[in-house]
C-alpha cells in the first residue's frame, strides 16, 4: 500500500482525521505598529490620546507640554467661560484616560452637543443659524444666567440577523430639546447631534496635500464602483477664502486652528484673537452685543500653543499586529471593500512642523464625503455636505476609545455600541461593503473586528 493511502487508512481505523491546516495569511503592508509613521507613540503616563509626536524636537516637546496645559485647563468665569456653554474644558469632551465622566449606557458619548440651523445658506456658504439659539445649543450656564436648553435622548431598538442566522440588535436615537431659555425653536429647525472624536494625528491629516485629496475624489463615480467621494469646500477665516474641509464629522473645518478656535468659541464661550466677539453663538439670546467687547479671553500665545498641541498629538501604536487573527481580519477589511473609503495609507507633504512632513502613515480615511444612506442622515447640510453625507472617519486609535474614555459609543451621534453595530449602520455608498461583511462566516467577522480592535 502506498504511504499516503496507508496514513489515511490508519487514521480511519483509529477514528481520527487530520484536517489540512490553512496556510497563514500574509499581513498587508498597512498592518504595522507605527500607524502614524515616526510620530507614533507608545503609552506613557496612561494617556494614549495625550502623547506628543515622537518626531518633535526638544523645543517642540516642551511646547507640546505647554499646549497640553491649556487643553487640560478647566475655565471659569474669570477666564471668559460662558455665559452659556457646553463644557468648561477641552478635556471634558476629548477624554484621554485622566478624566472621566459619570454616565449610563444610554448616554451617547463624551462631548455630546446639538448643532442647529434653518434651511438656507449663511455667511460664506455655511449653515444658516437658528434665529434664537444660533448654530449650537448651549446646555450649561454660569451663575446668574440662563442655559439655552436641555438635550434629551431616547432609543429605539431594532433586531436583525445575518445570513448564517446570527442575530444582532441596533439602536437608533431620537433627540429632543426641553427647558428652553427663550423662544421656541424655529418650526423648520434642522438639528444634528454630535459626539467628540479622539484627537490623534490631526497634524498629519492637515499635511496631506490638496492635490492628493483632489485625486482621490470621484464625485461622479467615473470608475463605476458605486463610491463617489466628494470634497467639502468650506470657508477659511484666516485666508478669507474657500478651502478644502478636512475636520469635523462633515469635514466642515479646513484647518486644525479653525477647528480649535471654533470649539473654544462655541463649546465654552472662550474668545480668542481669531474670534474676539464674546457673543459666540449669534442667536437672539446673546447677552452681549456683537462687537461690544473686542478683548479676547485667551491670548495669542496660549492659542498658538494649544493649536500646536492639537496638531502634534501622536497616534498610539497598533497592537497585536502579528496575531494571525488580526492579520486575517486586515485582509477581510480589504476584501469586503472597507478600504475603498477608509483609505489605509496616506502621505504628508511639507509642513511647518518638520516632524509631520513627508510621512507615510495609516489613518484609514480618505477625508472625503460619502452618502451613508437614510439611516444615518441628519438632513442638515453643511457647506457642500448634504444631509446624508459624512466624512470618512479615521480608524486609527479606534481600539483605544472605549478603554480610554469608558464610553462604548461610535459614529457621529454615538448610536453604535460596538464596531459591529457601526458597520451594520453603513448604507448608501457603503451598502455593498456591509452586505459583504454580513456574508462572511462568524469567524471571519470576528477576525475583522479583532483587526479594528488592534488599531
Amino acid at each position: 500500500m502506498p504511504v499516503a493511502l496507508a496514513l489515511v487508512a490508519a487514521a480511519a481505523c483509529s477514528g481520527t482525521t487530520r484536517a489540512a491546516s490553512a496556510p497563514a495569511e500574509r499581513a498587508p503592508d498597512f498592518l504595522v505598529t507605527r500607524l502614524g509613521g515616526t510620530t507614533s507613540a507608545r503609552e506613557f503616563r496612561g494617556r494614549p490620546f495625550n502623547q506628543s509626536a515622537r518626531s518633535l524636537s526638544n523645543v517642540e516637546f516642551r511646547r507640546f507640554g505647554t499646549g497640553a496645559t491649556v487643553f487640560d485647563r478647566h475655565f471659569v468665569v474669570a477666564d471668559g467661560l460662558g455665559p452659556s456653554f457646553n463644557e468648561d474644558s477641552c478635556l471634558s469632551c476629548h477624554l484621554d484616560g485622566v478624566e472621566f465622566k459619570d454616565h449610563t449606557a444610554d448616554d451617547p458619548g463624551p462631548g455630546l452637543l446639538l448643532r442647529m440651523s434653518i434651511p438656507g445658506v449663511g455667511a460664506h456658504g455655511g449653515p444658516l443659524a437658528e434665529p434664537t439659539y444660533g448654530l449650537q445649543l448651549q446646555t450649561q450656564k454660569v451663575v446668574g444666567t440662563t442655559a439655552e436648553g436641555r438635550l434629551n435622548v431616547s432609543w429605539t431598538a431594532t433586531t436583525g440577523h445575518y445570513p448564517d442566522g446570527t442575530k444582532y440588535e441596533l439602536r437608533a436615537p431620537t433627540f429632543s430639546v426641553s427647558d428652553l431659555g427663550g423662544a421656541p425653536l424655529a418650526s423648520d429647525v434642522l438639528t444634528s447631534a454630535r459626539i467628540a472624536p479622539p484627537m490623534t494625528g490631526m497634524g498629519l491629516l492637515e499635511a496631506i496635500p490638496v492635490a492628493s485629496l483632489e485625486a482621490a475624489a470621484d464625485p461622479n463615480d467615473r470608475n463605476g464602483d458605486g463610491i463617489s467621494g466628494r470634497l467639502n469646500h468650506v470657508w477659511d477665516n484666516a485666508s478669507q477664502s474657500t478651502m478644502i474641509g478636512r475636520f469635523g464629522w462633515k469635514a466642515g473645518q479646513p484647518t486644525v486652528r479653525q477647528q480649535s478656535v471654533g470649539a473654544l468659541h462655541d463649546d465654552m464661550g472662550i474668545t480668542t484673537p481669531d474670534v474676539p466677539d464674546t457673543c459666540h453663538n449669534q442667536g437672539s439670546l446673546c447677552t452681549v452685543a456683537p462687537g461690544a467687547d473686542a478683548t479676547p479671553d485667551m491670548n495669542a500665545t496660549d492659542l498658538d500653543d494649544q493649536v500646536f498641541y492639537n496638531r502634534t498629538i501622536a497616534v498610539p501604536i497598533a497592537r497585536n499586529v502579528e496575531d494571525p487573527q488580526v492579520i486575517r481580519g486586515a485582509n477581510r477589511f480589504v476584501d469586503v471593500g472597507c478600504s475603498s473609503c477608509h483609505t489605509t495609507t496616506q502621505k504628508s507633504g511639507p509642513d511647518e512642523v518638520v516632524g509631520l512632513a513627508n510621512q507615510t502613515f495609516h489613518p484609514f480615511t480618505d477625508l472625503l464625503l460619502h452618502d451613508m444612506g437614510p439611516g444615518l442622515a441628519d438632513d442638515r447640510p453643511e457647506f457642500d455636505a448634504s444631509g446624508s453625507e459624512w466624512r470618512t472617519a479615521p480608524l486609527w486609535a479606534l481600539g483605544r476609545r472605549a478603554e480610554t474614555t469608558e464610553f462604548h459609543s461610535f459614529l457621529h451621534d454615538g448610536r453604535a455600541r460596538t464596531f459591529e453595530e457601526a458597520i451594520l449602520w453603513h448604507d448608501g455608498e457603503a451598502a455593498a461593503s456591509r452586505t459583504k461583511f454580513m456574508a462572511l462566516t462568524k469567524q471571519q467577522r470576528a477576525d475583522l473586528l479583532a483587526f479594528l480592535a488592534a488599531l
